[in-house]
């Protein structure tokens, strides 16, 4: 029975998937920049932001949560793609 629970047990983190969890406050500030290689789950604002934020990586990348971020400048460079199951905001450059 402990091997099998044992099994079960190593076998859901196996799967698990990884994520940054917003539920609080980040800011990007003047000159700063911040890449995204893995999803965004965004439950807090995540605005007032005067860096660069980057999506990178060969996997998509997801974009949920209730609440859209706002970046200043935006980098989607992600080959692997990015899912939006809430917007993005820009308020200066999208490449």
């Amino acid at each position: 029975m402990r091997k099998l629970l044992f099994v079960l047990l190593v076998s859901s983190f196996a799967h698990a998937q990884t994520a940054l969890y917003n539920n609080g406050s980040i800011r990007i500030h003047e000159g700063g920049e911040l890449g995204f290689h893995t999803n965004l789950i965004n439950e807090m604002p995540f605005d007032e932001n005067l860096g660069r934020a980057g999506f990178y990586g060969n996997r998509n990348i997801n974009i949920s949560g209730f609440m859209a971020p706002t970046f200043y400048d935006v980098d989607i460079l992600a080959n692997g793609g990015v899912t939006l199951d809430v917007g993005i905001n820009s308020t200066n450059n999208t490449t």
